[in-house]
C-alpha cells in the first residue's frame, strides 16, 4: 500500500491543484486611494471556468467588495464584469464563469472595492 501512495505522489495526483500554477495567471494588487491594502490574485484554471483567489494584506475584518473588470484599473467608468465573492478578512475565493484565455485575452483588472464605498482600495491589470 505504501507504494501504492508513494507513485501516486511522485504523479502529482495527490498535490494541492493550487501549488500546480503552470497555466495560472498572478495578478498583483496595488494600493489605490491610499489604503495601504496589497496583495495577489491567482486566477487558476478550470475547464471553461476560472477560479480566483485574492489575498490581501492590510485589509479590514470588515466585507470588501471586488469584481473583474473591462479595461485597465486606470480606466475611468469601466464596470463590473464579473462580481467576485466578498473579501472577508482579506481572502476572497470565486469561481468565475469565463475560462482564463477569455479574462486574459482582453484588458481586463481585478478591482477591490472599500467597504460600504465604490472607491477603490486596492487594483490590478490582468494579463497572460
Amino acid at each position: 500500500m505504501s507504494k501504492l501512495l508513494l507513485i501516486l505522489v511522485l504523479n502529482g495526483l495527490l498535490a494541492d491543484p493550487s501549488a500546480a500554477l503552470d497555466n495560472g495567471v498572478r495578478v498583483n494588487l496595488d494600493p489605490r486611494n491610499g489604503s495601504g491594502q496589497t496583495g495577489v490574485a491567482t486566477l487558476i484554471p478550470a475547464g471553461k471556468k476560472t477560479r480566483v483567489v485574492i489575498d490581501l494584506s492590510g485589509a479590514p475584518e470588515k466585507a470588501q467588495s471586488a469584481s473583474i473588470q473591462l479595461g485597465p484599473c486606470d480606466a475611468s467608468g469601466s464596470s463590473a464584469k464579473w462580481t467576485l465573492k466578498p473579501l472577508r478578512e482579506g481572502r476572497s475565493i470565486t469561481l468565475v464563469p469565463a475560462s482564463i484565455d477569455t479574462l486574459v485575452k482582453q484588458p481586463a483588472a481585478v478591482n477591490v472595492r472599500g467597504s460600504g464605498t465604490q472607491s477603490a482600495v486596492a487594483c490590478g491589470n490582468i494579463s497572460g
